[in-house]
């Protein structure tokens, strides 16, 4: 593998959300980053990944919601939620909903979704999230599936017309190709 080929090899790995990612490329911080869609990317080489996510509505055990099998767009007309703060995500969401992200009763914004389990826990609002966000601890939390369904897809991302270094080209071969 990787380490095999470049037994010195040191990385560090950073999370964030998209936008936060495609600041680090563009200010040279990472070479590559994993990025869940939607997102812009005309600046950077991009190659998809099958890496699909789900996203999910998140909420209180009690919530009237919480007893439904999927929830749907008029379902969500008045409850209270938190959703990512990027726009794209918000601009997306609203599309799925055939309406304007104004239609919504947001009360708040997330860079990252697992950071937000506690105040769905406290029941302050109920939150659309991605699974791969999903954790355990939070037995008063349930998730239900949107109806229709929302996926999206991860991509890998490198800035266009920048010399990739011999370790990040070996990086992007191995994850793409082997």
């Amino acid at each position: 593998m990787l380490r095999n080929e470049h037994p010195k090899i040191r990385f560090s790995i950073y999370s964030g959300n998209a936008d936060e990612i495609k600041s680090r490329i563009d200010s040279g911080l990472v070479d590559v980053g994993f990025i869940l869609e939607p997102a812009s990317t005309e600046k950077y080489h991009v190659e998809r990944l099958n890496i699909k996510e789900h996203w999910v509505f998140l909420t209180q055990r009690d919530n009237p919601l919480a007893q439904l099998e999927a929830v749907t767009f008029e379902n969500l007309a008045n409850e209270p939620l938190l959703i990512s703060q990027r726009h794209e995500v918000r601009q997306y969401f609203a599309e799925w909903a055939k309406g304007k992200i104004e239609d919504f009763n947001i009360i708040g914004g997330f860079n990252l979704g697992f950071n937000l389990f506690p105040l769905v826990n406290e029941g302050v609002a109920s939150a659309i999230v991605t699974e791969g966000a999903l954790r355990e601890g939070f037995p008063n939390i349930v998730t239900r599936p949107l109806n229709p369904d929302i996926l999206t897809q991860s991509v890998l991302a490198w800035k266009k017309n920048v010399p990739l270094s011999p370790v990040t080209r070996a990086f992007i071969k191995l994850y793409l190709y082997e």
